[in-house]
């Protein structure tokens, strides 16, 4: 049940990398991207317009899957210091696991997907310090319904202020 990432190929410059990292369950409930304080989350729990805060450093994720990754993170207002910013959230039919790499590929064309990101940053660029990545379910997280893809933008150079979001909800 620990999440590892995964780097797959990259789309172009523009979509960067997508990091396949699946999902555990472990929980608190929290509040929204505009919550007062931070607030530790599951990865499945986060949601579009979520930044958040992991205790790893997005620039490590490697295709090499032996390494774990945390599987919480802390919300925190956008305003503030971040490593990713949700922009999409998918969920995946229901049915038997259908193994990494189909889930690789699944999460790779619809987070890579222009509208997708389009439809949260709107036409501008992002910098080319940000990269595109993806949470996705383990196995042993499938079994309990988890059937959710999580995109996200990062920096891989630490963290970023603000959001990429070209408008509020």
């Amino acid at each position: 049940m620990f999440r590892r990432p995964r780097r797959p190929s990259q789309k172009n410059s523009v979509f960067g990398v997508a990091a396949f990292v699946c999902a555990m369950f472990l929980g608190v409930p929290g509040a929204s991207a505009q919550a007062p304080r931070p607030v530790s989350e599951d990865i499945q729990d986060l949601r579009k317009g979520d930044c958040f805060n992991t205790s790893d450093e997005l620039k490590d994720y490697k295709q090499d899957a032996s390494k774990t990754a945390d599987p919480t993170v802390t919300i925190v207002p956008c305003a503030e210091p971040h490593k990713g910013e949700v922009y999409a959230v998918f969920s995946l039919p229901e049915g038997p696991f259908p193994g990494a790499k189909k889930i690789i590929t699944l999460a790779t064309n619809k987070c890579t997907a222009t509208t997708a990101l389009t439809d949260y940053v709107g036409e501008t660029e992002l910098p080319k310090t940000m990269e595109l990545y993806f949470y996705g379910p383990h196995p042993s997280a499938w079994a309990f319904g988890d059937r959710e893809i999580t995109c996200f933008v990062g920096a891989t150079s630490g963290s970023s202020t603000g959001s990429v979001r070209a408008s509020t909800p």
